[in-house]
């Protein structure tokens, strides 16, 4: 039933009736409306000042970060070349260690070799010691003999 009324209606329409009237008289105007304008144009005026700030603030944070970024790039151009320092003084370093190393080795042995010179000269010097006393008096006895034997040939001229 209802849509066999709207049906009708559309045909009533599309045959070219006048439109039903909506207005009794005529438009003045709200006085409501002139409210409205002014909110909008508030929110409008606000909007571009947040538009605002939010540009500076986002200017300023991008000038903190590449600050930021420069910051970090030359703290790390500085620990980059520490760390090559560090490792030029560690290869530096383990070559004089090696090479101490070996001069160590050269020495123990040198050392080795002294102390076994040592140990044979002790060994003949304790001969020498043990014998001096008994040497000593063959020594005199021979010198006294050779001044026996100067004064017979002395006494024979």
């Amino acid at each position: 039933l209802l849509q066999a009324e709207q049906r009708q209606q559309h045909m009533a329409v599309s045959r070219g009736s006048p439109p039903p009237s909506t207005w009794v008289s005529d438009y003045k105007g709200n006085k409501n409306g002139l409210k409205i304008l002014k909110l909008l144009a508030k929110s409008g005026e606000d909007f571009a000042r947040e538009a605002e700030e939010s540009k500076a603030q986002e200017e300023d944070a991008k000038k903190r970060y590449e600050a930021l970024m420069s910051d970090a790039a030359e703290d790390l151009n500085q620990k980059v070349e520490f760390v090559s320092d560090r490792s030029g003084q560690e290869a530096r370093l383990q070559s004089k260690m090696s090479t101490d190393v070996q001069d160590l080795q050269t020495t123990k042995e040198l050392l080795s070799e002294l102390q076994d010179q040592r140990v044979n000269l002790a060994v003949r010097c304790d001969f020498i010691n043990k014998n001096f006393d008994e040497r000593k008096n063959k020594r005199n006895g021979e010198i006294e003999q050779l001044h026996s034997a100067i004064a017979v040939l002395a006494g024979a001229k």
